[in-house]
């Protein structure tokens, strides 16, 4: 793995930048991780070698930990002082969690679980930095970025800059899961290869297998073929490629696994999902999910994945939100790439199901039948 693949796990970054940090809150995630992810501590930090891996494949002790972290809050806002050259200042924090609602990814909708409403999106204008939390204004910011700030003030924005390449500097988090022998967190330069993330880094698929597609940013990236691997890892890359880096969850599908089953559980996950409020968003969804099921049970034509094309691309910039995109850009891309496939499988979904709709006789039905000769 060459040098700018390895993790750029900080040097204690906070306690250079003469601020302090008690890190008490993902001890699960390992001390390295939750060291980086915190933006540092004044505590010790080793350098890890390669890149750093944060992985957990047992979801409810992951659940549990998260659980144990936050009953360890305390309730009440948390008022600490801290000191950066010379100078105190306050800073309150809350920890909150709502109940797992994918729509609250969105910040409006994130926003409104905050109040102890539903999530669901806002009409915008407003937007939050105006009129936001209690009607207040509202800054929103992911925890990646928040964790970046404190060594961006320790070295300076042209020490963050210098990583990275043109407009896609510093380093990125990216999640790889899927068909990969590695699977976990990594910290990565941003301009690095997807090949070597993806087969460097995270191990690549098994022995005999080869990478059929891959999501560069997260279940709602449109996907990319095994040739786009050897493009740059970078906002503007994955742009030109058709695709966009997203969030850098990085999941990979191998020659194994066929498309329709794929984009039908995608379909399924964000009808689930989806609060229900704009109709584009509601009704696109289920649609999508019926004509799957009717492509997987063998009741659909070729012209099926002509109107389903057709409406990924009436639903995309149509709602309130992005969540009826999320949905539309991958199965859109999946049609554009890999039409042929779908058309096998409604063939051979549609061979299957007349199989299945002959009845079966035996031969004294047979000969019973009008019209049968002598045995």
């Amino acid at each position: 793995m060459s040098k700018r693949g390895a993790s750029k796990l900080l040097e204690d970054p906070v306690s250079e930048a003469g601020l302090s940090f008690e890190v008490d809150v993902a001890p699960w995630l390992g001390n390295q991780a939750a060291l980086f992810l915190l933006g540092g501590s004044g505590g010790e930090l080793q350098q890890p070698s390669g890149a750093a891996l944060v992985a957990t494949t047992d979801i409810d002790a992951t659940r549990a930990a998260i659980d144990k972290a936050l009953a360890a809050q305390d309730p009440a806002i948390e008022t600490t002082t801290e000191t950066y050259e010379g100078v105190d200042y306050q800073l309150e924090s809350d920890a909150d969690t709502d109940q797992g609602a994918y729509i609250c990814g969105e910040e409006s909708a994130l926003l409104d679980a905050l109040e102890g409403k539903r999530g669901n999106p806002r009409l915008k204008p407003p937007f939050p930095a105006n009129q936001g939390l209690y009607q207040g204004p509202t800054l929103i910011n992911n925890v990646e970025t928040l964790c970046n700030a404190p060594a961006i003030i320790g070295k300076g924005a042209e020490w963050f800059a210098a990583m990275g390449v043109d407009k896609s500097t510093g380093t990125k988090v990216v999640s790889v899961s899927g068909n990969v022998r590695r699977p976990g967190n990594y910290e990565v330069e941003l301009g690095i290869t997807a090949r070597e993330i993806v087969e460097g880094i995270a191990g690549g698929p098994e022995d005999g297998r080869s990478v059929k597609c891959w999501f560069p940013g997260g279940s709602s990236a449109p996907v990319l073929l095994e040739e786009h691997l050897d493009l740059p890892y970078t906002f503007e890359a994955m742009a030109e490629a058709g695709s966009m880096l997203g969030s850098g969850a990085i999941i990979v599908v191998d020659d194994q696994q066929p498309i329709v089953p794929l984009a039908l559980r995608l379909a399924e996950f964000y009808r689930h999902e989806s609060c229900g409020k704009c109709v584009p968003c509601r009704e696109g969804t289920n649609w999508t999910v019926k004509t799957l099921e009717r492509i997987d049970e063998g009741e659909a034509t070729p012209m099926d994945l002509e109107i389903m094309a057709e409406v990924q691309t009436n639903i995309i910039g149509n709602c309130l939100c992005v969540l009826g995109d999320s949905m539309a850009m991958p199965i859109g891309s999946m049609i554009k790439h890999f039409r042929p496939e779908f058309e096998e499988h409604i063939e051979r979904a549609r061979e299957r199901r007349d199989r299945e709709d002959i009845p079966a006789f035996g031969a004294g039905e047979l000969a019973a039948a009008a019209g049968a000769g002598p045995a």
